[in-house]
Parts: structure tokens; C-alpha cells; sequence
């Protein structure tokens, strides 16, 4: 979801001392699905899950560690994850630190995406 970060949105809470806590970062689990396995609701997210796995095969990384390098690159003040086993965190960890290399670059690999209307962003409308 590039909406806030092209209005500046979080560029202008930071500057004015407001804090921002992005959560849902991988989607609801939506970015964990296989583009083949999507509940037909979430069909649309297909292409993008398949350019995904293909930038993420190129840069030899897993697929959810772009999801951690595009929302560390937010600047937000707080990244929220869910997670149900102590082994989740901890891969969720890896994954967080396996993004630092791609912060610089992440901006330039998430244009490569189509943009996706707020049927596919809010989570509230899937139903």
C-alpha cells in the first residue's frame, strides 16, 4: 500500500511529533499465500504476489522479507506483526534483519507493482 507514503504522510507526522504504528504488515496473511492458492476475494492480489516471488527469487530472499523492507522504509514509528508460536517471531525476526540490505533499494522494487484499490488494502471489505 504506497497511498500514505506518496502523500507524504509519513514525512509530515514525523515532522510534526505525532507518532504512526503501521500494522498488518504482511496483509492481513494475505502476502503468505501461493498467487494460486488466493481465496477468490483476493484473486486480483495474484500478479502482484507473482512479481513479488519474482523480485524476491532475484535478490535471493524470501518473499516477506520485502513486505519488513517496505514497511521499515515507511518510517513509521512502530511496525506491528501478529504471530501464534514463538518460532513465528523469531522467523519474522530474520526476516526483519534480512531486509536491512534492501531499505535503499525498496521504493524502486515496489514500483514495479500494480497499484491496488482499497477492496484489496482494506481488509474490512473482504467479506
Amino acid at each position: 500500500d504506497r497511498r500514505l507514503h506518496e502523500q507524504g504522510f509519513f514525512q509530515m507526522a514525523n515532522a510534526h511529533g505525532v507518532e504512526v504504528h503501521v500494522r498488518s504488515v504482511f496483509l492481513q496473511g494475505a502476502a503468505f499465500f501461493s498467487p494460486d492458492a488466493l481465496p477468490k476475494k483476493l484473486g486480483a492480489l495474484a500478479p502482484s504476489i507473482r512479481i513479488l516471488d519474482q523480485i524476491a527469487s532475484s535478490l535471493q530472499v524470501a518473499r516477506p522479507v520485502l513486505f519488513w523492507a517496505w514497511a521499515r522504509h515507511l518510517g513509521a514509528s512502530r511496525l506491528l506483526t501478529g504471530c501464534e508460536r514463538v518460532d513465528q517471531l523469531h522467523e519474522q525476526l530474520g526476516w526483519f534483519e534480512e531486509a536491512t540490505p534492501l531499505l535503499k533499494a525498496i521504493e524502486t522494487i515496489t514500483h514495479e507493482l500494480p497499484a491496488l484499490g482499497p477492496e484489496l488494502l482494506d481488509p474490512s471489505r473482504w467479506s
